[in-house]
């Protein structure tokens, strides 16, 4: 059981880059993070790995994490991860019978 409980603490934990701004390029691509700043041609983000500033011209749609107390969910993250997650367990977990 306590196994169970450590786990689910480190996947939750995981869980928290989940809230963030989004940056929607038309090639198709999606960058997530913190929008530091707007200029009049360029969005300014802050990812995971680096800070960066991107031409508007480039940017499709820009998508803001909510201020309020409803946060911003990546559905496309937490089904990836809590698949995963419940795989990780099921391998752990799981005895086959013979």
């Amino acid at each position: 059981m306590k196994k169970i409980t450590v786990l689910i603490l480190i996947f939750s934990v995981l869980c928290v880059p989940l809230f963030s701004d989004a940056v929607f390029l038309k090639n198709g691509q999606v960058l997530e993070g913190k929008i530091t700043g707007e200029t009049a041609n360029q969005v300014g983000i802050k990812t995971t790995d680096k800070s960066f500033y991107i031409d508007k011209n480039d940017i499709e749609r820009l998508v803001y994490a909510p201020k309020d107390d409803k946060p911003f969910i990546n559905w496309g993250v937490v089904i990836p991860a809590v698949i995963c997650a419940a795989a990780f367990l099921l391998a752990l977990f799981w005895r086959p019978t013979t």
